[in-house]
């Protein structure tokens, strides 16, 4: 897998549910209110969840390229370019929620 389709794989599964959260909250921000602001309004309480999925996904992501034999230093810099992941130290990195306990992935699984 090539570190452009390992990205794609990212933003497929961190990405697109962000947006479609943040869409969903302007829908019905739209529908409650029959008004533009109530768009904005929509979307900006869409953040939260859209967020909140976004560090629960991009550490599962990480999970996911280790488990295929990908470097995430091979996808690092295309990752950042794209906006799926913030740099290194950044304080929005340190919201990603990775678990504590050793487990791993997309299921909940006792590392080795």
């Amino acid at each position: 897998m090539t570190p452009s389709q390992a990205v794609w794989t990212g933003h497929r599964r961190v990405s697109l549910p962000v947006l479609g959260l943040m869409g969903l909250g302007g829908l019905v921000g739209w529908l409650i209110t029959g008004k533009a602001a109530g768009v904005g309004v929509g979307l900006g309480l869409g953040f939260l969840p859209g967020w909140l999925w976004w560090s629960y996904a991009v550490a599962r992501w990480r999970d996911w390229l280790e488990d295929n034999g990908i470097a995430e230093v091979s996808v690092y810099d295309l990752a950042v370019r794209t906006n799926l992941v913030f740099t290194r130290g950044s304080p929005f990195e340190v919201t990603e929620f990775r678990r504590r306990d050793g487990s791993r992935g997309w299921r909940r699984q006792k590392a080795e």
